[in-house]
């Protein structure tokens, strides 16, 4: 009995680390795989259901992975509680695994006597260990060390491009929304609140910061289905504004302007219903 509560004791601290083991690990996979994602969403710029579906594959695989783990931490026998005490003790007589093994030998009073002995040794040099020594330091600093190496170029991009990390974390963060990719340009469209009379034309122009488009700028015009985006060209009226007349709009539609995978926010178009005066 003495043998087992010592073993419970090894069990029950090296369960807890390597549960500790097991949560840094999880959490280095998910900053790992964020810091993909991040990446892959700056150079693809992923519309909102591409985006989610990234999203949800990396958290599947991040939750798999946890399960497993937990799964093998949990799983920690008496067997292996023994050889990790034999190893924390550097005995080469490896004391506990073979207390642990006389059990199952036949009963005589020679057997029990070694047996009670062995026991009451092997608990008593258990007991002594402190808690300290018990606990996987050793798994814990290895997940440490692979935690701090996937947060240390998370936290330079986060520090060097700020305004790009924010973007790009909100994205990931709020994938179903349709938020705008990160890019070096700025749209300020004109007018803010475009609205065009049933059957009537719409005069659109656009000024971008930032910097000189080096791509056309087009124009993006979407049905409130958002079963697809018809892309127009624009005119160019000066180096940073373009322009764009819509003729006979007759159903509401969202517009955008872009420049290759960048793009501005998605404006409603208001639709307003002439009265026709009968008297």
């Amino acid at each position: 009995m003495q043998l087992e509560s010592a073993l419970s004791r090894v069990r029950r601290l090296q369960r807890t680390g390597r549960w500790l083991t097991a949560l840094l690990i999880v959490v280095a996979l998910g900053v790992f795989l964020a810091l993909g994602a991040g990446l892959l969403d700056a150079w693809q710029a992923f519309e909102a259901t591409s985006r989610t579906a990234l999203v949800v594959t990396l958290a599947s695989l991040a939750c798999m992975v946890a399960a497993v783990l937990l799964f093998v931490a949990t799983r920690f026998s008496k067997t292996r509680a023994a050889v990790a005490a034999d190893g924390i003790l550097a005995s080469p007589r490896n004391p506990v695994t073979a207390a642990l093994s006389l059990s199952p030998q036949p009963s005589t009073p020679l057997s029990d006597l070694l047996k009670t002995r062995a026991g009451e040794s092997a608990a008593a040099q258990i007991a002594a260990l402190p808690a300290s020594r018990v606990i996987p330091w050793r798994n814990l600093r290895c997940a440490s060390l692979a935690l701090a190496a996937v947060c240390l170029p998370v936290a330079i991009l986060v520090l060097v491009f700020p305004a790009a990390s924010s973007t790009i974390a909100n994205r990931l963060l709020n994938p179903g929304d349709d938020l705008p990719p990160w890019s070096q340009f700025r749209f300020v469209i004109e007018p803010t609140a475009p609205e065009a009379i049933y059957g009537g034309d719409l005069a659109l122009a656009v000024e971008i910061t930032g910097g000189i488009p080096t791509a056309p700028v087009k124009l993006l015009i979407r049905r409130p289905d958002h079963s697809g985006v018809l892309r127009l060209p624009t005119f160019r009226e000066s180096e940073t504004r373009f322009s764009r007349t819509l003729d006979s709009i007759t159903e509401p539609v969202s517009i955008a302007f872009a420049i290759g995978k960048a793009r501005s926010e998605w404006h409603a178009v208001d639709i307003l219903l002439q009265p026709k005066v009968l008297a």
